[in-house]
């Protein structure tokens, strides 16, 4: 007989299934990105019905099946319903559910990519930061938690760390010297405080990426560089991206 197993994650997706039942995609950080099915949460009066919701943080007591996990009971820790009051947020939030799903799957631990996704919900409920702002730090942290990210600490070409970096190609991977400029596909100028400010995204405390200012330029150059290399990196396309266009 199977043990309930208790796991602390957040929910990505929650769909309905059969009548009554929900099928869950849940973020988890002992076990990955796990589907959980949960019986009878969508009757009125569920003990279940409150934590089978999108985005809610919690503590989800599982029972594991052959091919997916049964939810026995939670407890909600956040539940990040206003998330869901406001379009640009909810669709904020789905985009980072959307991408972390993409990179995260069974079986692997995935502790630093569930405080990340925390720390962007948060983040988004602030309102101190631009939420597109927001979204590429997401991106970036991401990508260098996976091992995708852009090489940014020295030039991509030779690695001299004490070389200053003027120009970015993204077919490279990252930042490219002066020296090295006539090596790179299409290099593009970047400024010293975009550069600066990709190294702390990557690299710097995941309690203060989401919170520190910068100028506008330098904002829209870093979203500029985030965007490019997504879509250079990321071969999938995210349908809350396609709503947020939408909306302009």
């Amino acid at each position: 007989m199977n043990q309930d197993i208790n796991l602390r994650g957040i929910v990505l997706t929650a769909g309905q299934y059969k009548e009554f039942d929900k099928r869950l995609v849940i973020l988890t950080a002992d076990r990955g990105r796990i589907t959980v099915f949960a019986n009878g949460a969508r009757r009125q009066g569920s003990r279940l019905q409150a934590a089978t919701q999108a985005f809610t943080m919690g503590t989800f007591t599982v029972r594991e099946g052959r091919s997916a996990y049964s939810l026995v009971a939670a407890e909600i820790e956040k539940p990040f319903i206003e998330l869901s009051y406001d379009l640009y947020d909810m669709c904020y939030a789905s985009y980072m559910c959307e991408f972390i799903s993409y990179y995260t799957r069974e079986g692997i631990s995935t502790k630093q990519e569930l405080n990340l996704l925390y720390l962007g919900f948060m983040a988004l409920l602030s309102n101190t930061v631009p939420k597109k702002f927001i979204k590429t730090i997401f991106e970036m942290r991401l990508m260098f938690l996976e091992g995708y990210g852009v090489h940014a600490f020295s030039c991509v070409k030779c690695s001299d760390e004490t070389k200053k970096i003027s120009y970015f190609d993204v077919q490279s991977g990252g930042a490219v010297c002066e020296d090295c400029k006539r090596f790179a596909k299409k290099p593009f100028q970047i400024s010293e405080k975009a550069i600066l400010t990709l190294r702390f995204i990557i690299g710097g405390d995941v309690r203060k990426i989401f919170s520190f200012q910068v100028p506008e330029d330098v904002m829209e150059e870093v979203i500029s560089v985030s965007d490019q290399f997504t879509s250079a990196y990321v071969d999938k396309k995210f349908n809350s991206l396609n709503i947020l266009s939408s909306l302009g």
